[in-house]
């Protein structure tokens, strides 16, 4: 799919993964299954799985929203970004790395939410699990090994 096209993934069963889209908005969907995303850009990144996992690594979106009725969300952002954060475990765990300048946390006990302002809270990312994990990490990428 050529940079800067709209993208709405819809798949029943099975997994999707996304390297590197561009675009206004990005949508992922799927009923049972795992959804990856590295590195896409947008306006709006949506992303929602039934049953099944969501890893979103490096996004650059000033809206990310992601939810899972049953299962993981790993959201993986630099120590730059800049976000309002909702996240919501039904019943399950949240965990949300130190990031530098982070305001907020996360209560609960069975049932857990976090507030959290990120940065200088520019964007939007709500997070909603029914049961089981939320996890916000600092990305770090790996430096390459080249050859001399």
């Amino acid at each position: 799919v050529p940079a800067g096209v709209d993208l709405t993934v819809r798949n029943g069963t099975g997994d999707v993964t996304l390297i590197g889209h561009s675009a206004m908005s990005i949508v992922l969907e799927t009923g049972i299954g795992e959804l990856f995303a590295q590195d896409a850009r947008a306006q709006a990144l949506i992303a929602s799985a039934g049953i099944g996992s969501i890893e979103l690594e490096n996004p650059q979106a000033a809206t990310i929203i992601a939810t899972v009725g049953v299962g993981d969300i790993v959201l993986s952002l630099p120590p730059s970004a800049s976000a309002r954060l909702t996240a919501r475990a039904g019943l399950g765990e949240i965990s949300i790395d130190r990031f530098p300048g982070m305001t907020g946390g996360v209560r609960g006990f069975l049932g857990k939410t976090a507030h959290v302002t990120l940065g200088q809270g520019t964007g939007s990312i709500e997070l909603d699990v029914g049961w089981g994990e939320v996890e916000v990490e600092l990305y770090l990428p790996v430096p390459s090994m080249t050859s001399p």
